[in-house]
């Protein structure tokens, strides 16, 4: 990156940014429909945030804040444009 100007750099980081906000909307509606379906529990695990934790190695505050933005998204469904944004 060093190779970068620090317009380009702005540039390419926006880029980057705009990604993660799409992938992490992507993630979130992955979750919202493994809990809708209860995968979970038919994967045994005792609740989604085990599942999260366990099966897919992410930390509990991490698997929390997830849960957490998954549930706002399923109560408020036009949030979802504020995410991608």
């Amino acid at each position: 990156m060093q190779h970068l100007s620090n317009i380009e750099l702005d540039q390419e980081f926006a880029i980057v940014v705009k990604t993660e906000r799409k992938i992490t909307h992507e993630v979130l509606i992955f979750i919202q429909e493994i809990n809708r379906r209860s995968l979970h529990l038919s994967l045994g695990y005792d609740s989604l945030r085990s599942y999260l934790i366990q099966r897919h190695r992410y930390s509990e505050g991490a698997a929390g804040r997830r849960i957490s933005a998954m549930q706002i998204l399923t109560s408020v469904p036009e949030i979802k444009e504020k995410i991608i944004e």
